[in-house]
This record gives structure tokens, sequence and C-alpha cells, in this order.
């Protein structure tokens, strides 16, 4: 699921990044909420750019932004053994495992 560079419509890419952060951080309403208010303060603080080439330039930046969420965003699960566990796809090797920050209310 990739945007295209001749989609250059600033709301169909929010849209296509608000989409992506639901599926990137499925079963995780926190980081679902947490990344698509950033989505939504990122397009709200750029709202009155007008210049094209400016223009451009942000939605550039958001088709990058949804690469970065289908190509490096892995999501680990607690398994049985209460050890966290990634399925890493090709994609992702390439890539550097990071931990997220601790969340309000979860153990260290």
């Amino acid at each position: 699921m990739c945007i295209s560079a001749a989609d250059t419509k600033p709301q169909d890419i929010v849209g296509h990044q608000q989409t992506l952060c639901l599926a990137a951080f499925r079963d995780d309403d926190f980081m679902q909420q947490s990344a698509r208010n950033e989505v939504r303060s990122k397009f709200e603080a750029s709202a009155g750019v007008s210049d094209p080439a400016a223009v451009d330039k942000l939605c550039a930046e958001g088709r990058d932004a949804a690469k970065f969420l289908t190509q490096y965003v892995v999501q680990a699960e607690l398994n049985e053994r209460g050890n966290y566990a990634m399925s890493v796809e090709p994609h992702h090797t390439d890539s550097v495992a990071e931990e997220a920050a601790l969340r309000p209310g979860k153990p260290k």
C-alpha cells in the first residue's frame, strides 16, 4: 500500500498516513492514537502553506513518512514466556531494532 508521487493532495497523503498508523500499530491503542495525533499535528502546522514548491516538499515528506511506516516499523509482542518477540519480514532486515519508550502505566 503505497502512495505515488503523483498524489500531491495533502489530504490524500494525511489520510493514507492515518490508515498506515492503524496498520503499523495494530492492537496497540496507545501508539495508534499517538501516531495519528502526530500526523494530524504536522498537517495542521502546515495548513497555512500556499507556495506550490513548499507544498510539494511537504507532500514528499509525507510520502517518505508513509514509506517509513510500512518498511521500518515492527511491533514486538509479549509471548507466553514473558519475552517480547518480533515477526521480521525481509524488508526489515536492513534496519536496526530500537526499543520503544516505556509508556505511562506500563511495567519497567
